[in-house]
């Protein structure tokens, strides 16, 4: 008993114990560049951003589509994260909607996976007037990725078929359609 609990004070905090809000799982599978499978089965389809199409029956894939789903998969896949909700939980298809947060060893967020994909061009802003929490951090990240000219926003995707769309700015009208 006494070894037991020598170990739980030895032990860096959950980001639970910690109070991080949100809850800690581990990313089983990366579907493409904004979803991705829990290890307890659940579909997770990230908050604030839209990244190109990779595998939609009705459309190519977009622009950088692949670069955008390989890069999500070196960074989450079977790794540990925190899930974050803001104030819509789930999308028309059912998917949880959460801001992503790559854990460090001490299980601590170390990045912000929802910004940095937008930051690198590999997705854009797609923000719901209801989910306030992360706004200002992804719309500075895709200032900044229209700014430098990064991936989707850059020449190699410039009049490309499945090109970026406009992003929906804070003061947007809802669309009638959420992200697929």
């Amino acid at each position: 008993m006494a070894l037991l609990l020598l170990l739980l004070l030895l032990l860096p905090p959950s980001p639970a114990r910690a109070g991080w809000p949100g809850e800690v799982t581990r990313v089983r599978r990366v579907i493409d560049g904004d979803t991705v499978v829990t290890g307890e089965g659940l579909r997770v389809r990230y908050l604030g951003i839209d990244a190109p199409e990779v595998h939609h029956p009705r459309k190519p894939p977009g622009c950088l589509g692949p670069e955008a789903a390989a890069l999500n998969r070196r960074l989450v896949e079977g790794r540990a994260v925190l899930l974050v909700r803001d104030a819509r939980d789930t999308d028309r298809y059912g998917r949880r909607l959460r801001y992503v947060h790559l854990l460090d060893g001490a299980g601590r967020p170390a990045l912000f996976v929802n910004a940095h994909l937008v930051r690198l061009g590999l997705a854009r802003a797609w923000l719901y007037r209801s989910d306030q929490g992360e706004r200002v951090r992804i719309l500075a990240a895709e200032a900044e990725a229209r700014r430098r000219e990064r991936g989707i926003w850059g020449a190699a995707c410039r009049g490309a078929r499945a090109g970026p769309r406009p992003s929906r700015r804070a003061s947007a009208r809802a669309a009638p359609s959420a992200p697929d």
